[in-house]
């Protein structure tokens, strides 16, 4: 009895553990004053980019037409006047980030190819962008 209730403890144990790392994984990084965050590798990772999501008013996801998600993608993220506010690596197919209110061009580059979107982001509005990319 004991060696069943010490496994369910060590158990529960493990699985807290390995909450936390993916959402320490998941922390907001900053690029030119712009919190951001990437990943969605796996199912924690895709939990954890969810719990985080409300924190970001620009969701961005990455895939492939065939249907399989895209990492790696190059974001580069544009003011209104076309000048780069700056640029990410998104290590996952989900990318978020916390804009001010504004219009931007964002630009995403995988496999070879550069793809462009819009996004206006007002006051308390949020944006989601999704980019397709042929498969090779």
């Amino acid at each position: 009895m004991k060696l069943r209730v010490v496994g369910g403890m060590l158990a529960a144990l493990v699985a807290v553990l390995s909450n936390n790392v993916v959402a320490a994984d998941m922390a907001a990084q900053v690029q030119n004053g712009i919190p951001y965050v990437s990943g969605g590798i796996g199912s924690d990772e895709t939990a954890a980019m969810r719990q985080v999501r409300h924190d970001y008013n620009l969701y961005v996801t990455f895939a492939i037409k065939s249907g399989e998600y895209q990492a790696d993608v190059d974001v580069t993220i544009r003011g209104r006047d076309g000048v780069p506010v700056a640029t990410f690596k998104a290590v996952g197919p989900l990318f978020y980030a916390k804009l001010a209110p504004g219009q931007y061009k964002v630009e995403a580059m995988a496999r070879g190819k550069t793809q462009s979107q819009t996004a206006v982001l007002a006051g308390s509005g949020t944006h989601e962008l999704q980019f397709y990319w042929d498969p090779q």
